[in-house]
């Protein structure tokens, strides 16, 4: 059961890499049905959950399956990539509400965790979509301040920002956001 919870881990991400969802989530649903066994366990799990999330039809049953991989472990180090998952699913969902407290959780739960830039995001953007402009523009104002220069989503960010700076009718942050950022 181990070896072959590990096979159809790799078999699974080939299929993902692929763009192949569909033969992903047939073969996590098969091995999921045999049982898991091994340190892959929860990265099939995973597999299972992303390869639903790459179709539309089955987003919802994405983010469900993200989150309960989630609190069932908790003290995994695959948990935040589980919450984060969760929560980018809500958003795409257009579930902000459900994305901004996963984000939240996230937050308060894996404050070092590299994905912090990432969920930081995902909680500006629900900020905004739950018409909380003003803490939209100070959660990208941190997630600004908070990163490198070079990130390569630093440029969506700043557009985020400005957005937010104005729709918060902050016009004096938009320009202290943005204008830095014509010479880059």
């Amino acid at each position: 059961l181990v070896a072959a919870t590990e096979a159809a881990h790799w078999l699974a991400r080939i299929e993902i890499n692929r763009n192949r969802p569909a033969e992903a989530i047939q073969i996590t649903r098969a091995q999921i049905g045999r049982g898991l066994k091994g340190r892959f366990a929860i990265d099939l799990q995973l597999d299972f959950a992303e390869a639903l999330s790459m179709q539309p039809k089955t987003l919802e049953e994405s983010m469900k399956e993200f989150e309960r991989i989630y609190r069932e472990n908790l003290d995994s180090s695959l948990a935040p990539r589980a919450l984060y998952n969760a929560a980018f699913s809500a958003l795409q969902l257009q579930n902000p509400r459900k994305a901004l407290s996963l984000a939240l959780e996230f937050i308060k739960r894996f404050p070092k965790d590299e994905l912090v830039p990432d969920i930081k995001f995902v909680a500006a953007e629900s900020q905004l979509l739950t018409s909380q402009e003003s803490a939209a523009a100070d959660t990208y104002k941190h997630l600004l301040e908070s990163t490198r220069k070079d990130n390569i989503q630093r440029p969506i960010w700043v557009l985020g920002a400005g957005s937010a700076f104005m729709t918060a009718e902050r016009f004096q942050d938009v320009i202290r956001i943005i204008g830095p950022e014509l010479d880059n």
